[in-house]
């Protein structure tokens, strides 16, 4: 929960109404990757989460999610989407 707070504090700080910068994107997928986590993931898993990993690739922002002292992560795609009505909102989709 700390962790999301502080990531929330940090993107609403560089992500306004418009992406800009990569590094912008990946902030953005970075904060709705870890929600996704801790919303979707057991609690066992979320209270042992120690790091993460956030890079460009190609059109599509990775994120690695790692717990249990990096013995295993969860991984996610993530994308900006953008609607006919002109709003955008970035996707993540968890890696099998």
């Amino acid at each position: 929960m700390k962790l999301m707070l502080v990531l929330s504090i940090l993107l609403s700080f560089h992500f306004a109404s418009a992406h800009g910068s990569k590094s912008e994107l990946v902030l953005a997928a970075t904060v709705t990757a870890v929600d996704s986590f801790e919303n979707e993931e057991p609690k066992e898993v979320v209270m042992a989460f120690n790091g993460l990993k956030s890079w460009v690739s190609g059109a599509t922002i990775k994120v690695k999610l790692y717990y249990n002292s990096n013995e295993n992560s969860i991984s996610f795609d993530c994308e900006m989407v953008h609607s006919d009505g002109g709003s955008e909102e970035m996707v993540c989709t968890r890696k099998p």
